[in-house]
């Protein structure tokens, strides 16, 4: 699979169509084992097609926002980003296609960090988010410090199909985060849910390599209490 780094100076301007393909097929190669100081975490980005993943990605690493991208290739971005004033270096797969069982099996196998994202104008997509819970919580027994739901398309109210506590008592079922923002309008929110994610995910990783069971149990109480 090829690796490619996001551009590190983000641009505001709109994109055309050909400059949206530039964002992510133009990218420089970023040569493996650089800044070799910097914490790592893969992370995954699932969901059905449609809702918004290319967008997610690029919109909380470079600002720019792409909007609706059919992309047909499965990748990973590799990006520096910023997290506490720590530097942390992020390998971002984004999925495609359909979410079989064997599929999902072998291609987050060694995936850390995963993001669940459905639309809140498609119905299907929280079903689709909902079976993918399902397996990252049931079959993979992912931690729940290290997914979070997110719902995306909060701005197209009058399409509207799934309201926002449906999305929270999903994530309720497992003990996760929740977030649902705007990937066009809001970049700073975008962001925010990123390092958010990551900071929770370190901070269980951290935890565990130090054998502390019964607080991660504490805190996974905690987290269901507050959402």
């Amino acid at each position: 699979m090829e690796y490619l780094t996001l551009p590190s100076k983000p641009t505001y301007s709109s994109s055309s169509s050909s400059e949206k393909q530039g964002i992510i097929y133009n990218a420089k190669r970023m040569r493996r084992g650089s800044n070799q100081n910097s914490k790592s975490l893969n992370v995954a980005v699932l969901g059905k097609d449609g809702v918004g993943k290319s967008a997610f990605i690029v919109r909380a690493l470079t600002r720019r926002f792409i909007g609706e991208y059919d992309s047909k290739f499965e990748c990973t971005y590799k990006h520096n980003i910023d997290v506490d004033g720590h530097s942390m270096s992020i390998e971002v797969l984004d999925t495609v296609g359909n979410n079989t069982l064997a599929r999902l099996d072998n291609t987050t196998s060694h995936i850390e960090l995963f993001f669940v994202l459905y639309s809140a104008t498609d119905r299907s997509s929280f079903t689709e988010a909902s079976r993918l819970i399902k397996y990252l919580s049931e079959t993979r027994n992912i931690d729940p410090a290290c997914v979070t739901i997110v719902a995306t398309k909060k701005d197209l109210k009058h399409m509207k199909e799934i309201e926002e506590y449906e999305g929270r008592f999903l994530a309720q079922d497992i003990g996760c985060s929740f977030y649902q923002i705007s990937i066009s309008e809001g970049y700073s929110e975008t962001l925010k849910t990123v390092q958010e994610a990551i900071r929770k995910c370190m901070s269980y990783q951290n935890m565990k390599k130090k054998g502390g069971f019964f607080d991660t149990m504490l805190r996974r109480r905690s987290w269901s209490g507050q959402l």
